[in-house]
C-alpha cells in the first residue's frame, strides 16, 4: 500500500514539474539548438575601451579586436597619418588607450574562435584590411558580389549592415539577414 502511494506522489510530482517546465518555456531539450541561441563570438564589447568606440566607431563600426592580428592594427595606429585616406585624430592617451585594448584582444592574442580561424587562414602577418582576410572571404563565397554594391549593404567592410551584432563580435550565420 505505501508503495502505490508513494509512486501515485512520485508520479504526481513528475508531471507538476514537467507543466511547470512547460509554462515557463522550458522545452526540455538541452542540445545544439539551444545554445546556438547565445553569440559564439559575443564579449568584446564589454572590453571595448570608450576611446576606441568613439575614435573608431564615429566613422565606421568599431570592429572587435579579435579580427586582426596586433601587428596590423599597431601598423594602423602607427601609420596613422593615411588610416585608407583619411587622417586619425588620437592623442596620446587616446592611442594608448586604443592600442592596449587592440593588442591585447588582437586575432592572435585573444580574439577567441574567430580569431583563431582568422589566423590559421592568414596570407600575410600583417593583413591591413578585414575584409580581405581569406576567412572572411572564404565565408563570404557563396553570397552574390553585386549584394556588396546594395546601398544598404555598402561592401564586405560593412559587417554591421548583415551582422546586427558585429561589434560584439556575433558573426553567427544564423542570426545575419542581408538587406535590400
Amino acid at each position: 500500500m505505501r508503495t502505490k502511494i508513494f509512486l501515485v506522489i512520485a508520479g504526481m510530482l513528475c508531471v507538476l514539474m514537467f507543466l511547470s517546465a512547460a509554462a515557463l518555456g522550458d522545452s526540455g531539450k538541452h542540445g545544439k539548438k539551444d545554445h546556438k541561441k547565445k553569440p559564439r563570438h559575443a564579449g568584446y564589447e564589454y572590453f571595448m575601451p570608450a576611446e576606441y568606440k568613439e575614435s573608431c566607431g564615429s566613422c565606421h563600426m568599431a570592429y572587435p579586436a579579435g579580427l586582426l592580428p596586433a601587428a596590423s592594427w599597431r601598423k594602423m595606429l602607427n601609420n596613422a597619418s593615411d588610416h585608407f585616406g583619411t587622417e586619425l585624430t588620437l592623442d596620446e592617451a587616446e592611442k594608448t588607450s586604443v592600442s592596449a585594448y587592440l593588442s591585447a584582444n588582437a586575432a592572435d592574442k585573444n580574439g577567441g574562435k574567430i580569431g583563431k580561424k582568422i589566423m590559421r587562414n592568414l596570407d600575410s602577418p600583417t593583413p591591413e584590411r578585414i575584409s580581405t582576410l581569406p576567412y572572411i572571404q572564404q565565408k563570404h563565397r557563396k553570397i552574390d558580389p553585386a549584394v556588396f554594391n546594395r546601398p544598404a549593404v555598402g561592401g564586405l567592410q560593412n559587417c554591421a549592415a548583415c551582422h546586427p551584432d558585429a561589434e560584439k563580435g556575433d558573426f553567427d550565420d544564423d542570426r545575419a539577414f542581408i538587406p535590400r
